[in-house]
């Protein structure tokens, strides 16, 4: 519940024909394949699937195949061939269309020249996480727990290789989405570019839930409320973007923020209180 209607998977990707909503989905599936190849190394072939139509859904998903193909080769080296094998039909069909249509191995959406150092990347960095227009942790604040759940497994000697990959797509996917000039993913609502990685966030939402679940007396208390206040803040955010239009057409009034990348950081008026 918390995923769908907590996060952008409600208020953005459900919304429109967006590329998020398979974006998560198969991000998701290739997760769940790599997190069961721990105990079963065969399934972690099949991850080629996912993740090469992930790539053909969305161009930044680029980070989660190079991070995950380094993560089977190395973890499941036996493995590795099935899943180029599988990934391999997709590939070049993918090709085989962009070729046909444009000359070209990618088409122009998927080429890297929007990307660049430019004098806004740190305003993009911190932008993409806590500003009042774009913020990941101001529209889905529980996601700060994730941050907890990944000291938790570390303190419990529990990070393993797909934690440190997952760690790795997190930040090769936060610079990336901070290097394109237009990084607030022009007309939009809430943190549209950091949607596709919730499942991720999800996932280390896990040992936090386990510690509470742990935990007794007051401290348990304490700490279901502080999830479950986190938890519907996000849910309220998220409905204000999915069913009202005026949080929208922040995007257009007073002036487009296109033109006006400066009302991202307004904390007068965010979206969500139009």
């Amino acid at each position: 519940m918390l995923f769908a209607f907590g996060t952008s998977a409600w208020s953005v990707a459900s919304r429109a024909l967006w590329q998020h909503g398979p974006s998560m989905l198969l991000i998701a599936i290739a997760l769940h394949l790599l997190a069961r190849a721990r105990s079963e190394e065969r399934l972690a072939a099949y991850a080629g699937i996912p993740l090469a139509l992930a790539y053909v859904v969305r161009p930044t998903n680029a980070a989660a195949v190079a991070v995950f193909s380094l993560l089977v080769a190395f973890r499941h080296p036996r493995a590795m061939a099935r899943y180029v094998a599988y990934a391999l039909p997709i590939a070049i069909l993918f090709v085989g269309y962009d070729w046909a249509t444009y000359h070209s191995i990618l088409p122009p959406y998927y080429q890297a020249t929007r990307l660049g150092l430019l004098p806004s990347f740190a305003s993009a960095l911190a932008g993409n996480l806590i500003s009042p227009a774009r913020g990941l942790f101001v529209y889905t604040p529980v996601f700060l727990l994730s941050l907890l759940g990944v000291a938790l497994k570390f303190r419990r000697r529990e990070l393993d290789a797909l934690d440190a990959a997952l760690l790795a797509l997190v930040l090769l996917h936060w610079l990336l989405i901070s290097s394109f000039s237009h990084w607030w993913g022009g007309h939009s609502y809430g943190p549209r570019l950091f949607s596709d990685l919730i499942p991720v966030f999800v996932y280390f939402l896990v040992p936090v839930l386990q510690q509470i679940g742990a935990s007794s007396g007051w401290h348990r208390r304490v700490a279901v409320a502080g999830f479950a206040a986190l938890a519907v803040a996000g849910i309220l955010l998220h409905l204000r973007g999915a069913t009202d239009r005026r949080t929208w057409q922040w995007n257009s009034t007073p002036v487009d923020v296109d033109r006006a990348p400066a009302r991202l950081w307004d904390f007068r008026d965010p979206p969500f209180l139009r």
